[in-house]
């Protein structure tokens, strides 16, 4: 999977979820433990199923209730079941170490690319 580096380094792919359709794009974030997290008006959108609420710690320490969906992505072509987690209308959307676990993650400043292999 090949995605783009940006100029201030912010890593971002590509990869399409099956109920939206279409391609999302997502930027990478080793920091985040689940698979995907989403803003909620996305998730409405894409009518994904709802699984459980959690309690979700985020980088500031702060503890919020937030919903836990359900979604089909195309992982390295195949499709994959992956957790969803909601966020605010508007939040960045981000791919974490959930799909990440047993990758290899590239990041080529010089030609501007992310690519990301499995192991």
């Amino acid at each position: 999977m090949k995605g783009t580096l940006g100029p201030d380094y912010t890593a971002r792919i590509e990869l399409e979820v099956i109920e939206a359709g279409c391609g999302c794009e997502l930027i990478v974030d080793t920091g985040f433990n689940d698979c995907l997290y989403l803003p909620e008006d996305l998730i409405a959108t894409w009518n994904l199923p709802v699984i459980t609420g959690t309690l979700t710690s985020y980088a500031d320490g702060s503890v919020v209730t937030a919903d836990l969906y359900e979604a089909t992505a195309l992982w390295f072509g195949m499709p994959t079941r992956v957790t969803v987690l909601a966020g605010p209308a508007g939040c960045e959307s981000l791919l974490g170490m959930g799909l990440l676990a047993g990758c290899r993650i590239e990041l080529d400043g010089a030609a501007g690319e992310v690519r990301i292999s499995t192991l």
